[in-house]
C-alpha cells in the first residue's frame, strides 16, 4: 500500500513539473530476463519517461535491455531539438554499456522523437549498431513487439490523446504559478482564486482541444474567452462581487488565457509556430512548409519513417517522397535531419520557429529559393492510401 501511494505521489509530482529537467542515471538496465538476442530499447534520462517506459515493458512481460542515454534530464523531443540528445550521447551510452558483449545483434529501437537530433549513419559508423525507429508513443510498444517489431501507420503518428494533452497543460499552470508566486505572497487572498483560474484555463484549452473551434482568425481564443468569461460572470453574480472585484478577476482570467494561448505556439506537439505569427495571423500554422525537390530525392524514405503527422507520402509513380499535407506539419524538422540529400525545401523561405538547434546549416538550407518547385505543389491534397507504416500516393 505504501509503495502504491509513493508511486502515485511520484507520478503527480512529475506530472506537475514536466517543464523542469529531472535526470536519472545513465545506464543499461535489464527488464525481465533478457538474452543475447533480446531487443534493446533506447531512452533519454528524463526520469518520468524512464519510469513510464519501464512500467510498460514490465507490464507487457517484454524481456529486453533498456539503454538510458544522456538527454540532460529532459524529454527526448526537446533534448533532440536543443542539441542535447544527439548521436554522440547514444554512441557514448553504447560504448559504456559494452553492448557488443551483451547481444549478438546490432539493432537499437529508438523513439522517433529523437530523430531531429540523431545522425543514424554516425552511430552505425562509430559503433556498428543500427538505429531502428520504434513507435511514436511508448504505449504502443507492446503492439509493436507482438507485430514482430514492425510498425503500422498508426504507431508512427502523434495522436495527442487526453493524457498527452492534459499533462503538459497542468505543468504549464504550475510553471506560471511558480513564476508569479513572489507577487502572490503580497496578495494572499488571491492565491486560491488565481490557482483555480490558471489550472482551469489550461485544462479548458488543452483538455478540451478536440471540441474547440480551429484557431483561425483567433476563433479558438475568442470562443474560449467568451465561455470562460460567462463562467466567471456566473460566479460573480453568485458571490455578489462588486464591479471592481469582477474586473480584477476578469483581468487575471484574460492574462491566464493569453499565457495559455501563446504557450500553445510550440510548447506541445499540437501546434508549432511563433507568438509573432499568432499575433499577426491568428492561427497556429507552422512556419515550415515542406516541399520536395524530386531531382535531389533518392527515394530512400528516411523522412517518411520519422514524420509524426502524415505530412509526407511516397509516390507510386516516381518512387520519390512528396508533401501531401504540409499544413499539418508541426516543425519538428526530423525529415530535414534524416534526409541524406538535402532534398527538402521550405516553401515559406527562411522563416522558422528557431527552436531546433541540432541541424548544421539549417537556416541556410531552409532559406534556399523553392520557386523552381512550384509544380510539386500539385501533390498537396493528393489522395493517399496506407501501405505498412507509410502513406502512398497510388
Amino acid at each position: 500500500m505504501i509503495k502504491k501511494i509513493k508511486k502515485i505521489l511520484e507520478y503527480c509530482f512529475h506530472l506537475l513539473t514536466r517543464h523542469y529537467d529531472f535526470p536519472t542515471e545513465c545506464r543499461m538496465e535489464r527488464i525481465g530476463n533478457p538474452e543475447q538476442d533480446s531487443p534493446i530499447f533506447l531512452s533519454g534520462n528524463y526520469v518520468y519517461t524512464v519510469n513510464w517506459l519501464k512500467s510498460v515493458l514490465i507490464k507487457a512481460n517484454i524481456d529486453c535491455y533498456l539503454l538510458i542515454a544522456d538527454a540532460s534530464g529532459s524529454n527526448v523531443w526537446c533534448a533532440a531539438g536543443m542539441n542535447e540528445f544527439t548521436e554522440h550521447d547514444i554512441i557514448d551510452a553504447i560504448n559504456v554499456a559494452e553492448l557488443s558483449k551483451l547481444v549478438n545483434h546490432k539493432k537499437i529501437i529508438a523513439p522517433p522523437f529523437a530523430a531531429p537530433g540523431v545522425d543514424k549513419k554516425a552511430i552505425k559508423r562509430e559503433t556498428g549498431f543500427r538505429i531502428i525507429w520504434g513507435p511514436a508513443h511508448l504505449r504502443d510498444i507492446p503492439k509493436y513487439v507482438k507485430n514482430g517489431y514492425q510498425r503500422n501507420y498508426e504507431m508512427c503518428i502523434v495522436n495527442n490523446d487526453f493524457r498527452d494533452r492534459i499533462e503538459p497543460a497542468m505543468s504549464c499552470a504550475v510553471a506560471y504559478l511558480l513564476t508569479i508566486f513572489v507577487l502572490l505572497i503580497f496578495f494572499p487572498d488571491l492565491i486560491l482564486g488565481v490557482t483555480i483560474i490558471f489550472f482551469g484555463v489550461n485544462f479548458f484549452f488543452h483538455g478540451l482541444f478536440p471540441f474547440l473551434p480551429k484557431e483561425k482568425s483567433y476563433h479558438r481564443t475568442i470562443f474560449g474567452t467568451a465561455i470562460l468569461t460567462i463562467i466567471l460572470s456566473s460566479i460573480a453574480l453568485y458571490r455578489k462581487w462588486s464591479l471592481s472585484e469582477f474586473f480584477i478577476w476578469e483581468g487575471i482570467l484574460l492574462s491566464s488565457i493569453l499565457l495559455a494561448i501563446t504557450d500553445m505556439c510550440g510548447s506541445t506537439n499540437i501546434y508549432k509556430t511563433t507568438i509573432i505569427h499568432w499575433l499577426k495571423n491568428g492561427n497556429y500554422e507552422s512556419l515550415f512548409n515542406p516541399i520536395i525537390d524530386p531531382k535531389a530525392c533518392n527515394g530512400c524514405g528516411e523522412c517518411l519513417k520519422v514524420c509524426p503527422k502524415g505530412v509526407l507520402a511516397k509516390s507510386a509513380l516516381t518512387k520519390k517522397t512528396v508533401a501531401v499535407n504540409p499544413k499539418d506539419c508541426m516543425e519538428c524538422l526530423a525529415c530535414v535531419k534524416q534526409c541524406p540529400t538535402k532534398a527538402i525545401y521550405n516553401k515559406k523561405g527562411g522563416k522558422l520557429k528557431n527552436d531546433v538547434k541540432s541541424i548544421p546549416g539549417l537556416h541556410e538550407q531552409m532559406a534556399r529559393d523553392a520557386g523552381f518547385l512550384i509544380n510539386e505543389e500539385s501533390w498537396v491534397g493528393a489522395q493517399t492510401e496506407i501501405k505498412g507504416e507509410i502513406k502512398i500516393v497510388p
